[in-house]
């Protein structure tokens, strides 16, 4: 079992065997001293992880070799938060979770659709503003390897404020977000 219940958390398997069970919050409220937990499937163990930032409603996205991207979420006082961590997984030197170089996502946004692009981008959908409205507005979120750092672009607004829906990629490359609030 988990060290401690939560909700409004996200995962994400890291390509190492283990899924990345990041942010949330319990029956006390926001996650912030144990919000990072990696599931190891093989051993049946959930091992705690570094401590983040206090927050839930995140977008946790893979990135492979143990490593992932967790991006926005809201915070106490119910603020949209835009910033974009790293995790990355260490077994000799110990797991860390940091601020990624680059840009930040441009609207600070919680419970956003995510629509995977490619294995290094992602389109970033709707979400819910730190006033408590729908977002109508879409960014790329993408990683560049070589440069070890985020880029965001700004992209088409949707044609209403939506939050969350479900998202996803038609067989003929038509990108869908559908639903939500």
């Amino acid at each position: 079992p988990l060290n401690e219940p939560r909700a409004d958390a996200a995962a994400v398997a890291l390509g190492d065997g283990r899924t990345l069970l990041v942010a949330g919050t319990s029956g006390a409220g926001y996650l912030a001293s144990t919000d990072l937990f990696a599931w190891d499937g093989l051993a049946g163990t959930w091992t705690a992880g570094p401590n983040g930032r206090a927050r839930a409603s995140v977008v946790a996205l893979p990135l492979g070799g143990g490593r992932a991207l967790v991006a926005g979420g809201r915070e106490p006082g119910d603020g949209a938060l835009g910033n974009v961590q790293l995790y990355l997984s260490d077994p000799i030197g110990g797991d860390t979770l940091m601020g990624a170089a680059g840009n930040a996502l441009i609207n600070g946004r919680s419970s956003p659709g995510v629509i995977t692009l490619s294995p290094t981008s992602w389109l970033i959908v709707g979400g819910v503003a730190g006033n408590g409205n729908p977002r109508d507005t879409t960014e790329t979120l993408a990683w560049d390897e070589a440069l070890q750092r985020v880029d965001t672009i700004v992209g088409p607004p949707l044609p209403s404020p939506r939050w969350g829906g479900g998202s996803g990629q038609t067989a003929d490359g038509r990108l869908v977000f559908v639903g939500g609030s």
